[in-house]
């Protein structure tokens, strides 16, 4: 944030990025969903560095924002897979043999209060573009009981 006075950024810092928040709406150690052009996207602050990425994890979909923020990793609330932020990837899956796998994340910036997310995502390599899902969800099965109750999809 910037320490002498200017006067409130109110166009984007480059092309492609959009406003998503206030810094005032992420306090360090908190993460929280924000709809960013349409997208469910959440939001961490990890010692005053902003971290930006889609909402959902990459075993079921389920939100990130409702999991826990354990450093700078978030763990899910289904199946406890943890996402390292300033990695980019999964780093713990269950069962193993996932980590490694790149998450979609964003670029931001912090323009006076005001926190910028790029509407492109981060580039990641052509293996990592897949995203898993182990359900059968139109069955409601998983690999744990009463999870399919708890997964929400926008």
């Amino acid at each position: 944030m910037n320490s002498h006075s200017e006067p409130a950024q109110t166009e984007a810092p480059q092309k492609n990025f959009v406003k998503a928040a206030q810094t005032s709406d992420l306090p360090i150690g908190s993460m929280k969903r924000f709809m960013v052009e349409g997208h469910g996207l959440a939001l961490a602050n990890i010692n005053g560095t902003v971290y930006a990425f889609e909402d959902r994890c990459l075993h079921w979909g389920v939100r990130l924002s409702d999991g826990s923020l354990e450093g700078n990793v978030v763990r899910c609330r289904a199946h406890s897979w943890k996402h390292d932020l300033t990695k980019g990837e999964v780093v713990v899956s269950v069962p193993p043999g996932d980590e490694g796998t790149h998450f979609t994340t964003f670029a931001t910036k912090i323009l006076d209060d005001t926190i910028w997310v790029s509407t492109e995502p981060n580039p990641v390599g052509p293996a990592d573009a897949a995203i898993f899902a182990v359900s059968d969800g139109a069955n409601g099965t998983c690999c744990q009981p009463d999870c399919c109750q708890t997964n929400s999809k926008e």
